[in-house]
């Protein structure tokens, strides 16, 4: 499949909780009770799926995908289960829009409920929530599943296509191994980035990838199509999410780059930062602060003994030993002071472990008990 290739370097520029809404409410979780029965909730309904531990389960898509025992590869969605594959041993991962397993040499999709085969002599491959890539080993070609549509980045019939590469949640990035150039695929297009990158470090996340320029030694990013000069001066770390990017320059100074402007969080360097899905999560002199929405908050004046995020939500369990979700500049308790063995929190749905192995779930707003 032909499409358009844009090669160009833009000016300098300077730049396993949630708080639930009806528009984020995923609702889907699943744990094994104290016989080891694989249970399903789903939007405040528990149902049981299997007599038998299965060999592995995740999160995804709105649902539950999962190997039975007997090999089987199942998905529980929608109050129902489905069986997908009879098979033994499938590398499965998923993600908040879509699913992909590797049986044998064969790249298997799932998506919107349906199943294809992408690829039958599959190498290595990825997928993200809009993006599946993969080496087909038989025509030595890097393809790109996006939107629907399968589209053939980059191939070399008598070496490995690519030296390697990267993928974000709808992009993807690779050095190609005989140009040694830094290219993109990104809204099915490609762009090239620097050459001379076989040893210049990258990565990529929603919407970008950033790098070093081979010819400045710059850091920049491809941020929604254009190029960007952050820093003359590569940073001593740098940390990626959804839509963000937070790096301590050479300065020391914490900087957040949200949208497309580039914050100063702090003028001096945190004990620790951490970049969750859109938050940056920052502790100082060991109190937790939030980096948001282009604004630094401080939430409690300790740092938490356990905390999990995602989907713009920080769960943690404070001093007190409740768990509280913050969101969006609000705080709530989802779990008064009880006492429990574990937490898990994935898409917008907390898991709490309590004695004997009983369960309780909170969503929406409300905790549901099994």
């Amino acid at each position: 499949m032909q499409f358009p290739f844009r090669s160009f370097r833009a000016p300098a520029a300077a730049l396993l909780l949630v708080f639930a809404t009806a528009s984020r409410a995923q609702g889907v979780a699943a744990f094994l009770d104290y016989m080891d029965r694989l249970i399903g909730f789903d939007k405040g309904t528990f149902q049981q799926l299997e007599n038998l531990p299965p060999r592995s389960f995740a999160f995804g898509d709105g649902a539950v995908f999962y190997v039975a025992t007997n090999g089987d590869l199942k998905v529980f969605k929608d109050g129902k289960v489905k069986l997908l594959d009879r098979t033994v041993g499938a590398d499965f991962k998923s993600t908040d829009h879509l699913a992909a397993y590797k049986l044998a040499s064969a790249l298997k999709l799932y998506d919107d409920g349906k199943l294809d085969i992408l690829c039958y002599n599959t190498g290595n491959w990825a997928v993200d929530d809009s993006l599946v890539a993969w080496v087909d080993e038989a025509q030595r070609t890097i393809n790109v599943r996006y939107d629907r549509r399968n589209y053939q980045v980059a191939d070399a019939l008598a070496n490995d296509p690519i030296h390697s590469w990267r993928t974000g949640d709808n992009i993807a990035a690779w050095v190609t191994t005989i140009e040694n150039k830094l290219m993109v695929f990104y809204r099915g297009e490609i762009y090239e980035l620097t050459p001379q990158a076989n040893e210049v470090p990258y990565d990529a996340a929603l919407d970008m990838v950033v790098y070093q320029d081979s010819q400045d030694n710059g850091f920049k990013v491809f941020l929604r199509g254009e190029t960007i000069d952050l820093e003359p001066i590569m940073p001593k770390s740098w940390k990626l999410g959804k839509g963000v990017l937070a790096y301590i320059d050479q300065t020391g100074s914490l900087k957040v780059l949200n949208g497309s402007k580039v914050y100063t969080a702090y003028t001096y360097e945190p004990q620790e930062y951490f970049v969750q899905d859109s938050l940056v999560i920052i502790k100082d002199r060991d109190r937790l602060k939030v980096f948001a929405n282009g604004q630094l908050r401080e939430l409690e004046n300790y740092w938490p003994e356990r905390w999990a995020a995602g989907w713009g939500t920080l769960a943690y369990l404070d001093v007190n030993g409740a768990i509280k979700i913050w969101r969006d500049g609000r705080t709530q308790v989802a779990l008064q002071r009880e006492t429990f063995k574990d937490f898990t929190f994935d898409r917008n749905t907390l898991l709490v472990t309590m004695p004997n192995r009983r369960v309780k779930v909170w969503w929406n707003g409300q905790v549901y008990a099994y």
